[in-house]
């Protein structure tokens, strides 16, 4: 696909427990404690949480909307005493040095290779230039399928995986998540985000997801390069126009439906080039063992 900008890769959201040996784990409750109750971060919020902790510190890490969640005093004893949430993930360096000093209090006095950390959600996404009625996506080996509809009809977003998987995709307009109650959505950027719960440790996290191979199981279809082609019936593009490519693909039988794949595979177009990826991931990487501040993992 020819467009003017390459989409580019970023963090779009970051969840992660943090841990230690028993022997600091009084110190960690004394740092957690004393900075549940200090007023130093003037744009703290105190909240109950909604998830497995009973109290939610909320940061405003400044310049944008970059928020930082700390989840203490977990409702199980099993689980980690602290969990920080990261929304709007901080990306520019001045979010990130407001994240560590945040980090360095809670973690004071506790040897930095005695911290385990634990990522439990992780999102990395690209913005692409165009709309769902023009790249048609589909996820190889996808089961699940499902899809939202603006008021007027037309196809917003889309969903393919469980939700509740280590891994799952959701593709929309990206101005209609903007203003999803409006009748009309703005073409122009394409959201694809990969969404993964891989319970996997922070310093070795993008080891672990491997983005290169997630991105070899998407095909990214041209809709009018395909059309052109003829590869598909006047009834099936009225299909894929309405519900995009996967209702297709997954009606056919395991036969047809690998047949039609490997036509579709002659017209994918990755969107970014491997060694992009490779350099982009180790970017984000350093970015987020800096959070430590640990000088072996970068």
């Amino acid at each position: 696909m020819s467009t003017p900008n390459i989409p580019g890769l970023e963090l779009d959201a970051l969840s992660l427990t943090l841990n230690t040996q028993r022997k600091y784990l009084t110190t960690l409750k004394k740092n957690i404690e004393a900075f549940s109750n200090d007023d130093f971060f003037s744009a703290e919020k105190g909240e109950f949480s909604a998830s497995r902790y009973r109290k939610t510190v909320r940061v405003d890490l400044g310049e944008g909307i970059r928020t930082m969640w700390v989840q203490v005093n977990p409702f199980n004893g099993d689980d980690s005493p602290l969990r920080i949430e990261f929304k709007g993930h901080p990306y520019e360096e001045v979010h990130y040095e407001r994240a560590v000093q945040i980090i360095k209090v809670l973690l004071l006095n506790i040897p930095t290779e005695k911290v385990y950390t634990c990522v439990t959600r992780i999102d990395v996404a690209m913005n692409v230039e165009g709309s769902l009625d023009y790249l048609y996506c589909h996820k190889l080996r996808s089961k699940v399928y499902s899809a939202t509809f603006a008021q007027k009809g037309e196809l917003v977003c889309i969903r393919l995986g469980k939700s509740t998987s280590k891994f799952y995709l959701c593709i929309y307009a990206k101005q209609w998540k903007e203003s999803r109650y409006s009748y009309v959505t703005s073409p122009g950027c394409l959201r694809v985000e990969m969404r993964f719960k891989p319970r996997a440790p922070l310093e070795s996290i993008f080891t672990e997801l491997d983005i290169q191979k997630r991105l070899d199981s998407i095909l990214f279809i041209n809709r009018r390069r395909l059309f052109n082609k003829n590869i598909l019936t006047a009834s099936q593009r009225s299909i894929v126009r309405r519900f995009g490519i996967t209702p297709l693909i997954m009606s056919y039988s395991p036969n047809e439906k690998r047949q039609l794949i490997n036509k579709l595979k002659e017209f994918n177009e990755p969107l970014l080039s491997p060694d992009f990826v490779l350099k982009r991931c180790k970017e984000i990487q350093d970015q987020l063992c800096g959070l430590l501040g640990n000088p072996e993992f970068r």
